[in-house]
């Protein structure tokens, strides 16, 4: 076994159970046969390289469980090498658990009543941007700009100023790599004069990471965003303004809650639908491969009809 697994096992081994490391041990001994199967070391790995490997798990038939084990291990063994410098970057920052839906299992009756897919409208989404921390200016744009857009998180992590084209208000260019493929997304007019505040009214330069980085958002000590940071912005705020749920406890104590950087692309969905935008347009804009996927939104419209009419419908007759 390589070295730095090693070390990282070692670690491990003096703060969690021994159950847990048992786990970790053959999560690390399965990682580390992969990797000379590849013939790589775990610092040539990249983004692309974990979601093959998850990918390569879910097709031995491992339970989903399992699956989102392996997937932890990975996030804690990357965060640990980076913290010690023996890595220099950390792919599992640009890998998030919910880009492989098809992998989670849900209820059939998670399936068919929504429960499965949170969102907000757009009136509890305004709460949320006036509910952010500091740097507030970057913190509402963030949100603004992934619910007008529709973009992952980590789309939105990578993209440059240069795929930035302000005069049509699109982002070109925007590399998904759950499918492999680049898209373009539009914005509105209010979206656009927030760039350019951004941009040209001294924002973004107070940062002293500008400098070296060509990344559209930026923190202060770095010339770019991590997705957990990104979380932390959206999960924080929605704490403030007292939208947060938990909706359930995981096996390891940790809450789960409803509001996270992801229910904000079912809002731009399910809002682009009830605004009258088709199915296809729809599809194309969010980057779904199958338009299966798309069309879940679509149930939860219908269960927006029956609510809007039990609360907006015929009076009752005398």
């Amino acid at each position: 076994m390589r070295e730095s697994i090693s070390d990282f096992l070692e670690r491990e081994s003096l703060k969690k159970a021994s159950s847990t490391i048992e786990n970790r041990r053959s999560q690390m001994k399965d990682f580390d046969s992969w990797l000379t199967e590849q013939e790589k070391e775990v610092g040539d790995v990249d983004y692309r390289d974990i979601e093959r490997y998850v990918l390569e798990l879910a097709n031995r038939g491992y339970a989903t469980g399992t699956v989102r084990g392996y997937y932890n291990g990975l996030s804690r063994l990357y965060g640990v090498l980076e913290k010690d410098e023996v890595v220099s970057s950390n792919p599992m920052e640009k890998v998030e658990w919910g880009d492989f839906d098809s992998l989670t299992d849900r209820s059939k009756r998670e399936v068919e009543s929504g429960e499965a897919i949170y969102y907000l409208n757009a009136d509890d989404v305004s709460k949320l941007v006036k509910s952010v921390s500091s740097p507030v200016f970057r913190n509402r744009l963030i949100i603004k700009t992934l619910f007008y857009t529709g973009l992952r998180v980590n789309e939105l992590c990578d993209i440059d100023i240069s795929q930035l084209n302000r005069d049509k208000r699109r982002i070109e260019n925007v590399y998904a790599s759950k499918t492999d493929s680049t898209r373009t997304v539009f914005y509105p007019p209010d979206l656009e004069r927030d760039f350019g505040k951004w941009l040209e009214g001294g924002y973004r330069d107070s940062n002293t990471s500008v400098h070296d980085s060509n990344k559209l958002f930026v923190s202060r000590h770095n010339g770019y965003l991590a997705t957990s940071t990104i979380r932390g912005i959206v999960s924080e705020a929605a704490e403030n303004a007292g939208l947060q749920e938990t909706i359930y406890i995981d096996g390891k104590g940790a809450e789960r809650h409803k509001i996270t950087v992801h229910t904000l692309r079912h809002s731009f969905a399910v809002d682009s639908l009830d605004n009258g935008m088709d199915i296809r347009t729809l599809q194309k804009i969010m980057g779904h491969t199958s338009i299966e996927t798309t069309q879940q939104y679509l149930q939860l419209l219908d269960d927006d009809l029956e609510k809007k009419y039990r609360e907006r419908g015929p009076s009752p007759l005398s």
